[in-house]
């Protein structure tokens, strides 16, 4: 997106206007041509934090032009922020992402609906909380249907340290409570320092998980990213293959 839109600015920290949190999907449209839709993250100026932008274009990675569209979180000053879009069978399609205030309080996963033709704008009136997490931190979401069921995959802790980890939750369906099933990754069992940030998609028969974790436990400042399989036991649950 070689031009941010102007409601994105710098944060009082001096940091940006760097919109950040990129998530691309592709939709198809009568006639068989393909548009691509990217949600990110960018510092609202008039609301005083971090929300949620969307963007069109049509190729996966260049000439984004920024819609009016902006998701912010329901109190102003608190961030909107990590969007994940689904997108289900009957074809709506939900954009799943983290709110709270001052990085550590009132954290929330919520989730909205968005048109069903593209998903560039937000359904009225369909916001929804659909976990309320303190403790540990709790954010970036990936939605994913495997076995009849919906998991939501999240990060959990900071992460900034080792400490960082990646957690499955569970539903029978969009509208379903979601309940803590297992932790995926975490350093320990991983071998990754602070394994997190995960996406999760299918290709073919073989589910992938992508993430990101520091290249090692002596203090880098690099954080890069992996792609590996992801299994399912015998209890239908995930782990790291």
């Amino acid at each position: 997106m070689p031009n941010p839109p102007s409601w994105v600015g710098a944060a009082p920290n001096g940091s940006g206007p760097h919109p950040w949190a990129p998530h691309v999907i592709s939709v198809t449209e009568p006639g068989g041509s393909v548009r691509y839709v990217m949600y990110f993250v960018g510092f609202k100026k008039t609301w005083g934090s971090n929300c949620i932008g969307v963007a069109t274009s049509r190729s996966p990675d260049t000439g984004f032009v920024a819609t009016d569209t902006t998701i912010c979180a329901s109190q102003r000053g608190s961030e909107a922020i990590d969007p994940g879009a689904y997108r289900a069978f009957d074809g709506k399609r939900y954009l799943f992402f983290k709110t709270c205030a001052g990085f550590r309080r009132d954290v929330h996963i919520q989730r909205i609906r968005m048109d069903s033709a593209h998903g560039v704008r937000p359904v009225p009136n369909t916001r929804t909380t659909v976990i309320n997490a303190h403790s540990p931190l709790m954010e970036a979401p990936s939605l994913f249907r495997h076995g009849g069921r919906l998991w939501l995959f999240v990060s959990r802790g900071n992460f900034a340290n080792c400490g960082y980890s990646t957690q499955a939750w569970a539903a029978r369906n969009i509208a379903g409570a979601f309940r803590p099933v297992r932790y995926v990754m975490t350093t320990a069992s991983s071998g990754f320092c602070g394994p997190g940030g995960a996406s999760v998609l299918r290709s073919g028969d073989t589910t992938w998980i992508a993430f990101h974790s520091w290249v090692d436990r002596s203090g880098s400042p690099v954080r890069a990213a992996w792609v590996d399989r992801l299994a399912w036991n015998a209890a239908g649950q995930p782990y790291l293959s």
